[in-house]
């Protein structure tokens, strides 16, 4: 097994591996248990322990669903779709990594150090009650995906026509950096002491999506797929609209068509 080092956020003496993973700070609080509703985010989960910060639970996943609903939502469906796409992309592959593939799934919601607010939140019809809950006033907040993700394929006969399958599954988390960074401007050793860097992964949700596609074959028609598929060629349209083929009598051999799920 590697040995782990601290991140550059938590680039300190006496590191510790907190329940989720996260390599940080021996001040780091350890996430309380999943779905426990706790007290509203405040100036103490970025305070230094010994000063009374970090008392909370950080694995909140009630807590959040309730606040941020939407955001979420939309979180875990882009999240599926970007690696979904992936692997039709670039099938028989047996894991997604996001340092391999350059997908980045990491989605940075706020972030202060580079003064970035993409007003995420609201967009998504989720309004936090506190600056501290999206962490606008110390850290940043953005939602993670644990890679890599081991993908399993498999194959399905109908109809004569062999159908590729994929599934896979992984975990996602709303994680917040909270406290000074050394790029803040109000940045010293005094203010660093008193609002120490962390990285704390606060709640995670199972995710899980699966897939099909059809590779084609010499004489194959859209409408003949259905029928394979569906049970019914009248339903050659979705293929089409699934795969953005313009024209739906040309379809080349060998091209690899997505296939949507049956109604």
């Amino acid at each position: 097994m590697s040995e782990r080092r601290p991140g550059p956020l938590c680039g300190v003496s006496n590191p510790q591996n907190i329940q989720d993973g996260t390599l940080c700070r021996s001040l780091s609080p350890k996430p309380g248990s999943s779905g426990v509703v706790g007290p509203t985010p405040g100036i103490d989960d970025h305070l230094r322990p010994s000063l009374g910060g970090g008392a909370g639970h950080m694995a909140e996943e009630a807590w959040f669903e309730n606040r941020y609903p939407n955001l979420l939502n939309n979180r875990k469906d882009r999240i599926i779709d970007m690696i979904s796409s992936w692997i039709y992309n670039n099938w028989g592959q047996p894991r997604f990594d996001e340092s391999v593939s350059r997908l980045k799934v990491r989605q940075t919601i706020y972030s202060r150090g580079s003064l970035r607010n993409d007003n995420e939140f609201e967009k998504q019809g989720d309004k936090p009650q506190s600056a501290f809950e999206a962490d606008k006033v110390l850290g940043s907040f953005a939602i993670d995906v644990e890679t890599p993700i081991t993908i399993e394929y498999s194959t399905v006969t109908k109809s004569g026509r062999q159908f590729q399958k994929f599934r896979f599954s992984t975990v996602m988390y709303v994680e917040d950096v909270l406290g000074l960074q050394k790029h803040d401007p109000i940045y010293t050793r005094a203010t660093g002491w008193l609002f120490p860097s962390r990285q704390v992964r606060r709640a995670s949700w199972g995710i899980k999506a699966e897939g099909m596609s059809y590779l084609v074959r010499s004489g194959d028609s859209l409408s003949q797929i259905a029928q394979s598929i569906y049970g019914n060629s009248n339903q050659w349209k979705r293929i089409q609209a699934e795969n953005r083929i313009p024209n739906a009598d040309k379809i080349d051999s060998g091209e690899r068509l997505r296939i949507p799920k049956p109604q």
